[in-house]
């Protein structure tokens, strides 16, 4: 029999992330008891894996998420984040990346509804693409402090091979912001969905594009999750 003193564990430096490899002990129950190990790639996980987050109040005029998606891991993609313009008035905008481009043919269809509200009451929120290059996630954002968009984000890229090699790519999101709407505010909660049905698309090793219509991003902050495929 072997007995480890407690500082055989406590003795040694700690590690703060974990790679695919690393080694844990275990006393195996289905032969005797007997000690091996397992590699933390094959614990028990949940379907959604934190790939990238950011909070920053840096000015930037672009948030480009490239090298992201791996058509052997992930069908799906979801991101949750909040983004807020420099400049009053313009329109967070959205486009797919392949491994080395921003994808801007004239294939994004879609719309966006909901309602907004004001001292006046409520009324109806529509806007849409018909053959766009971008999809477009706001219309007339404010830029005061309480003014950021808040949206959640499922993604479905359009791989050449693999899981999803169907001939379009698709998010579809919720979120709420603030419209400028002239100087007279009015708070805003939509919905909405973009299709990009470029078959010859292949998004494997891309991302996608944030911008805003004009000016930067004054802050923005996003966590962005991959949805295992098993």
């Amino acid at each position: 029999d072997e007995h480890l003193d407690i500082t055989a564990i406590t003795g040694q430096t700690a590690i703060t992330s974990l790679a695919d490899t690393d080694k844990f002990l275990v006393s195996d129950a289905s032969d005797s008891g007997n000690l091996k190990y397992v590699e933390k790639q094959y614990l028990p996980s949940g379907k959604m894996v934190l790939l990238q987050s950011a909070s920053t109040q840096t000015n930037a005029s672009t948030i480009s998420f490239e090298n992201l998606f791996d058509k052997d891991k992930y069908s799906f993609y979801r991101l949750v984040g909040w983004f807020r313009p420099v400049t009053d008035g313009s329109d967070l905008n959205f486009r797919w990346r392949s491994a080395t481009d921003a994808l801007s043919a004239a294939e994004y269809y879609g719309v966006v509804q909901g309602k907004t509200v004001d001292g006046g009451g409520t009324s109806d929120l529509i806007w849409s693409r018909w053959g766009g290059n971008f999809a477009k996630i706001t219309n007339d954002a404010g830029n005061s402090a309480y003014n950021g968009l808040i949206i959640d984000m499922v993604l479905r890229p359009r791989f050449a091979s693999g899981t999803s090699t169907t001939n379009s790519a698709n998010i579809t999101f919720q979120g709420g912001y603030w419209q400028d709407n002239s100087g007279s505010e009015k708070a805003v909660s939509m919905h909405g969905h973009y299709t990009y049905t470029n078959s010859s698309a292949d998004m494997d090793n891309g991302g996608f594009l944030l911008y805003p219509s004009s000016g930067d991003f004054d802050e923005f902050e996003y966590v962005l999750y991959g949805i295992t495929q098993s």
